[in-house]
């Protein structure tokens, strides 16, 4: 492989990880911290290099502020279906992250390198609802 493939793929798959996290974050949004494992809360956190005392909404609008160069929200005439994109502008190759809503709990993250590409596709239950929210 070349080197602007593994740069396409690594960054992807960092990608990948902040989605993890925020989809985490999501998930146990409004649970007291006690019943949290603290150890994956502060990797979470670690990972968006956010501060612990926001709340999950906070901690989602923050890093879609800081990362996010254009976020593009279409809709079918019936407003049945919708799609969110989100061009990153943060360091690294040229990214997109797509939430489809009618694709189940799917995210999918695709960076460019030159001519050379990375799609990974994941569940994130908690960060599509949010998306979807966002989308209506």
């Amino acid at each position: 492989m070349t080197d602007t493939t593994n740069t396409a793929r690594d960054y992807c798959r960092n990608i990948g990880r902040e989605l993890d996290a925020l989809d985490f974050i999501l998930a146990h949004s409004g649970r007291d911290l006690d019943d949290v494992p603290a150890e994956a809360y502060a990797e979470a956190i670690n990972e968006l290099e956010t501060d612990a005392d926001l709340n999950a909404c906070e901690i989602v609008a923050q890093y879609l502020n800081e990362t996010a160069l254009e976020m593009k929200i279409l809709r079918t005439d019936d407003n049945q279906r919708t799609r969110v994109e989100i061009l990153r502008k943060c360091g690294g190759p040229h990214c997109e992250i797509t939430r489809d809503s009618n694709d189940g709990y799917i995210v999918a993250v695709t960076t460019y390198n030159g001519h050379d590409q990375a799609t990974i596709r994941n569940s994130y239950r908690e960060l599509a609802n949010y998306l979807d929210e966002i989308a209506q």
